[in-house]
């Protein structure tokens, strides 16, 4: 790439001496675009998807927090008993602790209120859904909503005897992360 030639370009766009015009395709040329995207991208089976995704979920790093004692830890997701509980007091309310958890020592500002909720809600997953609460939170962009409801379609005790369950889990997970990429410019 010619970098000098590039800054020369931008810079003259920036100046106003070069104008750009955006322009909608025609719908003949949506429709190509469409065709040679399809013939260009590579396509995986389902099946290696959703191994590669389950992979990705069992080996991420997640930080817990008993709600009974505030005892934290780190684990990977892979690592869970099916039913988590806590390693100091054995409680089930464990909840899965996202960025910017407060010291629950002091008083709580509103936004730290509402990150205490979230981890909360995430406990109230995990004792009805045991270690797949968490690994649906471990999902690209998945919070306690979304989580709730792709896992208001499942069993804890089908996903715990059905290896088609679980399966059928991970999709719902890669169909939530992929909603999530499409959407994520406009979360921040």
């Amino acid at each position: 790439m010619d970098i000098k030639r590039t800054k020369l370009v931008l810079d003259k766009i920036r100046k106003g001496e070069i104008k750009l015009v955006v322009q909608r395709f025609s719908p003949f040329s949506e429709v190509s675009r469409e065709v040679s995207r399809s013939l260009s991208l590579p396509r995986y089976p389902e099946g290696a998807i959703i191994s590669m995704l389950e992979r990705r979920l069992e080996e991420k790093e997640v930080e817990l927090i008993c709600l009974n004692c505030f005892n934290r830890w780190k684990t990977r997701v892979g690592r869970l008993d099916d039913r988590p509980k806590c390693r100091r007091c054995k409680a089930i309310r464990i909840g899965v602790v996202t960025e910017g958890f407060p010291n629950l020592k002091k008083r709580l500002k509103d936004e730290e209120k509402k990150i205490v909720s979230r981890v909360s809600a995430s406990a109230s997953l995990v004792v009805s859904y045991g270690k797949f609460a968490i690994l649906t939170l471990a999902g690209r962009g998945i919070g306690v909503t979304t989580a709730a409801r792709i896992l208001r379609n499942f069993r804890f005790i089908e996903l715990l005897r059905s290896e088609e369950e679980r399966k059928r889990l991970l999709k719902e997970i890669w169909r939530a992360e992929i909603q999530y990429a499409r959407t994520r410019g406009f979360w921040d």
